[in-house]
């Protein structure tokens, strides 16, 4: 009888040491979010004209030319003011991870979504298409998240090549 109060108290005591909660340790530590977005930490993004390569876009690139929106997180860059095209004749072919290429082009309708380049906080380059009325929408934190709709913006990750091409305009 001895022995099954010992091995109670053991259990007991063993029980007692286990006050947190379960799952603390396997939580990943949650990061402070930079007060600005950091600079282009990703490979250069090489521009191409056609078929002959341009320039080749860096941070340093980046850090020069003021952005055409910004608030205290993100970055973006239309696409012409990188590239110098004209966006009225200009399509934009993104080539981004594994080689997936997607071609942009951007309305001519007032209010129409346009290419441009997205630094986001965590120093990564992102092809997206944006509205220039809003190019930051608010999403996280909204609540209702069953009713929200999904992003309904094009982003192409890891960009590793911009093709400008360019259309002669119509004649009329």
């Amino acid at each position: 009888m001895k022995l099954y109060y010992r091995v109670l108290l053991v259990l007991a005591s063993l029980s007692a040491c286990n006050t947190g909660p379960q799952n603390e340790g396997k939580m990943m530590p949650r990061l402070p979010v930079p007060s600005e977005a950091r600079p282009i930490t990703t490979q250069p993004v090489e521009i191409f004209s056609g078929d002959e390569k341009r320039q080749s876009l860096t941070g340093e690139k980046l850090a020069s030319t003021p952005p055409d929106y910004s608030d205290d997180q993100r970055r973006a860059w239309r696409l012409e003011t990188l590239t110098g095209a004209d966006p009225a004749t200009a399509t934009y072919e993104i080539t981004g991870r594994h080689g997936i290429v997607v071609t942009l082009k951007a309305g001519k309708d007032t209010g129409a979504l346009i290419p441009a380049l997205l630094l986001n906080q965590r120093g990564e380059a992102l092809v997206v298409m944006l509205d220039p009325a809003n190019p930051f929408p608010e999403y996280h934190g909204q609540g209702g998240r069953i009713e929200r709709t999904n992003d309904p913006f094009i982003r192409i990750p890891a960009v590793t090549r911009i093709r400008v091409m360019t259309a002669e305009p119509a004649a009329p």
